[in-house]
């Protein structure tokens, strides 16, 4: 058995092209959509010609066949320069690297390392190899090697949750709501699987009922964030090329009041972007929809319903299964690393203004 390694420089989604098989065929074992080839088009084509600097594909092939893929961004701190996997500053779900066995992420991690550069694993899977391999695969190999828990990711088990784990407490606001929504002209919901020419006309829809939420007062809203609105658009465009798109609205008489972006893939419903108008928070429109959505899930088979982002109040109304995450840090012990660990020691210690 001899392993191999390459890297290549990739900058458009056209480059993805000659791996897209391999790319597939590893992603399969982690069943998010992050992972996909989709995913990886869309972030080449939105991100990262914004951060100038071309994806680094790492490689590992044993005897000719290729075992292992790990997508990195190389990013800069001033003068210092980073790896973290493609899209894990902007996108922020949880990523892992692709292989086959812990043989070949093995020397996946070693060839990264032999790179040179300092390199972030930012929000690593809870059943990522990562976490466990990477210290004993460095030890000794010039690094300062750091792993700790990330933000945990919620998901509900439709198989034993088919309308999630709300208490009685909660069913019982829920029938309350509905009650006055039909006492205000009614309540419905619209669940889409749309066409690619429909993505732009919905996605400006789903943008304008989201800026009529809480997200506009901290600067999260999409109306406020357009590298994200260009990559949500050209996402959404290539899931419903495949059919994998669903965007779902909630509606109170005639006036949409509540949305829902998400992904059908792997079994699951992958539920990108949530929003509601606020004006109409006393009937919980979010919740409505989060309740009619949950229901259409069981109707199409569905396994599980991820919720991705992190774990907060309104996602343990609904279920209670958190999925560990993990972060880790890989600082080769050279110069740049000194510069590095003298640069945090000197904004630790300098005065604060």
């Amino acid at each position: 058995m001899r392993m191999t390694r390459e890297r290549h420089l990739l900058s458009r989604p056209e480059d993805l092209a000659p791996w897209a098989d391999d790319w597939t065929r590893l992603a399969r074992r982690h069943r998010s959509p992050t992972h996909g080839l989709t995913w990886a088009a869309a972030t080449l084509a939105t991100l990262v010609p914004r951060d100038g600097a071309p994806l680094q594909l790492f490689v590992v092939r044993r005897d000719g066949h290729v075992c292992a893929l790990a997508p990195l961004q190389c990013k800069r701190d001033g003068w210092l320069r980073r790896l973290e996997m493609l899209g894990a500053d902007d996108v922020g779900e949880p990523l892992d690297l692709m292989y086959e066995d812990d043989p070949a992420l093995d020397e996946l991690l070693r060839a990264v390392r032999a790179g040179g550069l300092p390199t972030v694993y930012a929000r690593l899977p809870h059943d990522s190899a990562v976490p466990a391999l990477l210290p004993r695969v460095l030890a000794g190999r010039r690094s300062r090697v750091r792993v700790r828990p990330a933000e945990p990711y919620p998901a509900i088990d439709l198989r034993l949750h088919p309308e999630g784990e709300l208490n009685s407490g909660r069913r019982s606001d829920l029938r309350r709501m509905r009650r006055k929504a039909a006492e205000q002209g009614g309540w419905r919901h619209d669940y889409l699987k749309p066409a690619p020419h429909e993505v732009p006309a919905l996605l400006a829809q789903a943008v304008e009922i989201e800026a009529r939420s809480w997200k506009t007062d901290d600067g999260h809203a999409l109306c406020q964030n357009e590298v994200e609105r260009s990559f949500l658009l050209d996402q959404l465009t290539r899931c419903a090329q495949d059919g994998s798109l669903r965007i779902a609205f909630g509606h109170l008489g005639d006036r949409a009041v509540a949305m829902q972006l998400a992904q059908v893939d792997a079994g699951s419903y992958w539920l990108f972007k949530i929003g509601y108008d606020a004006g109409s928070g006393a009937i919980a429109p979010g919740q409505l929809l989060m309740q009619d959505t949950l229901a259409e899930a069981v109707a199409e088979g569905l396994h599980t319903y991820e919720l991705m982002g992190t774990a907060a109040d309104w996602t343990r109304v609904w279920t209670r299964q958190e999925l560990a995450s993990w972060r880790a840090e890989v600082l080769p012990l050279g110069g740049q690393a000194l510069l590095r660990l003298g640069l945090a020691a000197w904004r630790r210690l300098r005065p604060a203004r």
